[in-house]
């Protein structure tokens, strides 16, 4: 599974990671994926971007106000732009904060790493 968690991220970067990871599962019929928006204000924003990339295996939703501080404290995800979880069997496998979408390629990596 690859969480992909948009923070403070720009709208660039953030439909990139999207269609990165709507390509992750399109070729992988056996990983599940989603994207998070954890301010609630940026629902317009979050529906450009399924506008842009019409992803049709990824799951994409936003956090609503009550909460966003409890959930953002539980998965760490604190002042960075964006943060991307990389899971198998609900053990998380690696963490990355602030990933751009041309280095997609490390979560891949790290989930391909204990197939």
């Amino acid at each position: 599974m690859i969480q992909v968690w948009i923070n403070f991220d720009d709208a660039d970067n953030a439909t990139a990671l999207i269609a990165q990871l709507e390509k992750a599962l399109s070729a992988d019929a056996t990983l599940h994926g989603f994207v998070i928006v954890t301010d609630e204000s940026r629902k317009p924003e979050l529906q450009k971007w399924a506008a842009e990339v019409k992803p049709e295996k990824t799951a994409l939703t936003y956090l609503s106000v009550g909460v966003k501080g409890k959930v953002s404290n539980d998965y760490r995800i604190g002042e960075a732009r964006n943060v991307v979880i990389v899971s198998r069997n609900k053990t998380a496998l690696a963490s990355f904060e602030d990933l751009s979408a041309a280095e997609f390629s490390k979560a891949i990596a790290a989930l391909n790493a204990v197939k």
